[in-house]
């Protein structure tokens, strides 16, 4: 029972500290994808997770919304941006 509400305490501490370290990266990133690409900056995507529970994650741009003469999106490698592939 304490091992649960340890590790939960590390996983709080250990998330805020590297969301603290990697802050100005992010912003540098966040810059970069306006100056190459313009907005919007970050998504959410749902995922499957552990017994088929869905969740949100929060990701950064890296890919256009591109579609063809039909309306279908083309593959990966077009619409990839100078950002995601960098």
């Amino acid at each position: 029972m304490y091992a649960n509400y340890i590790k939960r305490i590390i996983d709080v501490i250990a998330s805020v500290t590297l969301i603290i370290i990697l802050c100005p990266f992010m912003i540098v990133i966040a810059i970069a994808i306006v100056i190459f690409q313009g907005r919007p900056i970050i998504f959410t995507q749902e995922r499957l997770g552990e017994n088929h529970v869905t969740f949100k994650i929060i990701k950064f741009c890296t890919m256009t919304s591109a579609v063809d003469a039909a309306g279908t999106l083309l593959p990966d490698k077009d619409r990839m941006t100078r950002t995601g592939s960098f």
